[in-house]
């Protein structure tokens, strides 16, 4: 496996474990600091806010109560439907499944 497919494996795995992290809480939300240590790969703040960032773009998580200017760590997320649909693998999606 090269570096790229290595990146492309690691982005998928941690976007699967922050909508499994969700999904067992679903329909509770859960507070940012306390998901982004039930990643394995412990992504820096800069990481964990793109992969959170393109999971609300794709409509599968979103954020409760969203308060402008609050640090990330603070904010709380929630799985919408469409989310437990990925999360369940009810629906393909080449970024949380990628063929390397």
């Amino acid at each position: 496996m090269n570096r790229a497919d290595a990146e492309k494996l690691r982005i998928s795995q941690d976007r699967n474990q922050i909508l499994d992290s969700l999904k067992r809480v679903y329909p509770s939300p859960l507070r940012a600091d306390f998901l982004r240590r039930s990643i394995v790969s412990q992504p820096d703040w800069d990481v964990f806010r793109k992969d959170v960032a393109y999971l609300e773009a794709k409509g599968y998580v979103e954020e409760v109560k969203p308060r402008a200017g609050a640090p990330i760590e603070k904010r709380w997320y929630l799985l919408t439907a469409a989310g437990v649909e990925a999360a369940d693998e009810m629906i393909e999606d080449p970024a949380l499944n990628p063929e390397i």
